[in-house]
């Protein structure tokens, strides 16, 4: 008798292990009016930028396995000096949570990113795979992968990018608000993990 009650103790289990639906990593755009991700194609690397006000913005950056990440935060300027930790929780497809162990100052909307924090979803998808921000003081945006190309515009330190694609030593990237403009930058220009 005690077989057959460890049988199906052991079928239970496999049982409610299948039953947690897994989902897939967010894609890549605009999660309501604040925040953007980007997923990188290798690895299911999430990096993201949240932005509400002067006080109020931050990196991130993490690794989704299951239905989580383990992320790190960062102010801008500031990424070997003020880390946390945290979790990005993904609640369904292209939505989830991110919160932290210590609330972020200076949030409206009811939002500090505790355990207790709102839900974000996909408003916009967008074709980018990487966010970095300008190292240099000064960049200039190419309009083809050549410093000897037209210029297009100049960018300035911390300056966030959503790139699209790497081209031997440059980087295809939107630099305007509208995501309407796209130009190239040395990679040397770039910051790898933003901030």
């Amino acid at each position: 008798m005690n077989v057959n009650i460890n049988y199906l103790i052991y079928l239970f289990c496999i049982l409610c292990i299948g039953c947690t639906e897994e989902y897939p990593a967010p894609v890549s755009g605009y999660y309501g009016d604040h925040m953007i991700i980007a997923r990188e194609s290798i690895g299911n690397l999430v990096t993201g930028v949240y932005e509400e006000n002067e006080q109020c913005r931050f990196f991130f950056a993490g690794k989704v396995v299951g239905n989580k990440a383990n992320v790190i935060r960062w102010p801008y300027g500031m990424r070997d000096k003020d880390n946390q930790f945290g979790v990005l929780e993904l609640t369904g497809t292209n939505s989830f949570k991110l919160y932290f162990k210590d609330p972020v100052p200076s949030c409206a909307e009811g939002n500090n990113f505790t355990s207790e924090s709102r839900e974000f979803k996909n408003s916009k998808a967008i074709n980018w795979n990487f966010i970095r921000t300008v190292e240099s003081p000064n960049v200039i945006v190419y309009e083809t992968p050549d410093t000897t190309a037209t210029i297009l515009d100049t960018l300035y330190r911390n300056q966030v990018l959503k790139v699209i694609k790497y081209r031997k030593k440059f980087a295809e990237v939107y630099f305007d608000e509208t995501n309407s403009k796209l130009g190239w930058i040395t990679l040397s220009d770039l910051r790898r993990f933003p901030g």
